[in-house]
């Protein structure tokens, strides 16, 4: 089971990671070139590789990918043995005027999730890049002693104050950029892909437009979560892992001078693959029945939200959009979780899904079938394994859009929820919901 693991504290190490140009090769290599941790916390190997994937054709040739975000920024989610993520938040400086990042990146390392919230804490760390030493290492432990905010809290560096939202996913592009890099058929495509946990491959040419695609398809996923390895950017010279049998979500960076018969080698034999180039927009290898996947009725109402999606606008319509479609699809999940016999009186029993009641409860057959092979996902399964393992499972926008989607739809004459042989259990447990919310 793939989980984040949240830190306490803001970071666990903050690295500065170079660019040095061998001499005798004129190669040129990444390297660390100053780190502070916190005590036994250890530096994840072949880091700087991942931050600079691109070292060997530096300086690049554009420097944009015409995002509201500025591209100096991206994300690379780290995947551990045991399973665990964690996050490597980067930044490249950018001289004030210049349109090209010197060869150097800030990589705030972190087990906590917030994408928006450690951008603004890179933009205070380029903004003392350059003090006298003892100065810069007194801002550096100040990072080191702060502990990560709650959300709707704030965190205080010197006279800066840096507020975390309670809900950040509004607050980002990356999925509205990834919506217009690919557009709405193409980005249908691969979303349905993912929901199969197919391998998938983002390409790019550009750091920071591949690892925001990955991260994009991440949240493309609320309530659910990725599983499987995630690998935010790698290098075309490591494309041999891309033949791992299991699935994973990788962002691929292609160089500058790739051919595409150079990525038909690099992709051939990868099967159970949807493989997006989101420079050209262009899908470059898939199974074909990725139109098929997702209910008929549910893909025209989703397609036409999203065409109505601003051009340039944060996420706070995408993300409403996929969230009601996830809301359709299972929405009705609590109905069919029971609490089974614990043999002692005064004592709850276990948790049970009813799978089967899950499938069927809906009226319509195109959902039944798309259930019958999500139920089987890992993402779902660790979806339902959660919230049946934590009796104080804490609820979230998603539970609360269930809620009012269970109201809905028990008050039809001829709502989603079948009325027959569920009827009765559906009204009261519905009831039962609502008088808890």
């Amino acid at each position: 089971r793939m989980i984040s693991v949240p830190s306490e504290k803001l970071l666990d190490a903050l690295l500065l990671i170079g660019i040095d140009t061998q001499l005798d090769t004129a190669t040129k290599v990444p390297y660390v070139k100053a780190k502070y941790t916190q005590p036994l916390i250890e530096i994840p190997s072949n880091i700087e590789r991942l931050v600079f994937p691109d070292a060997d054709n530096w300086p690049p040739t554009t420097t944009s990918h015409g995002s509201p975000r500025q591209s100096n920024y991206f994300t690379i989610v780290l995947t551990r043995n045991s399973g665990d993520r964690s996050y490597a938040y980067c930044r490249r400086l950018l001289p004030e005027g210049s349109s090209f990042c010197l060869p150097l990146t800030y990589v705030i390392l972190t087990g906590n999730d917030d994408t928006v919230f450690y951008h603004k804490v890179l933009d205070q760390i380029e903004i003392n890049h350059g003090l006298p030493e003892n100065e810069y290492k007194k801002f550096v432990n100040g990072l080191l002693d702060s502990n990560f905010p709650k959300p709707g809290e704030t965190l205080i560096l010197d006279d800066v104050h840096i507020i975390r939202h309670e809900d950040n996913r509004p607050y980002e592009y990356v999925i509205s950029d990834l919506l217009n890099d690919l557009s709405v058929p193409v980005f249908l495509k691969l979303f349905s892909a993912i929901l199969m946990e197919r391998k998938i491959i983002i390409v790019s040419s550009h750091v920071s437009k591949v690892c925001d695609s990955v991260e994009a398809l991440c949240r493309c996923l609320y309530p659910f979560s990725w599983q499987h390895t995630v690998v935010s950017v790698l290098p075309s010279d490591m494309s041999e892992l891309l033949q791992c049998p299991t699935p994973y979500l990788v962002g691929l960076l292609k160089g500058q001078n790739h051919s595409p018969s150079q990525l038909e080698n690099i992709f051939a034999g990868i099967e159970n693959s949807f493989i997006v180039d989101v420079d050209t927009a262009n899908i470059l290898k898939c199974v074909g029945d990725e139109t098929n996947i997702l209910p008929k009725r549910l893909i025209k109402t989703l397609k036409s939200s999203l065409y109505l999606c601003p051009v340039k606008g944060p996420d706070t319509h995408p993300s409403a959009t996929l969230l009601r479609l996830f809301v359709e699809l299972v929405g009705h999940y609590p109905l069919v979780i029971i609490n089974g016999p614990s043999g002692e009186p005064d004592k709850p029993g276990f948790r049970v899904f009813l799978r089967n009641s899950f499938v069927s409860a809906l009226s319509s057959k195109s959902t039944e079938h798309f259930l019958r092979s999500f139920i089987d996902t890992a993402m779902f399964e660790s979806f339902i394994r959660e919230r049946l393992d934590n009796l104080d499972f804490k609820m979230g926008l998603f539970e609360k859009s269930c809620i009012e989607f269970i109201a809905e739809e028990v008050r039809k004459p001829s709502g989603l929820l079948k009325t027959i042989t569920l009827n009765r259990t559906v009204k009261v447990l519905g009831d039962h919901f609502l008088k808890e919310e």
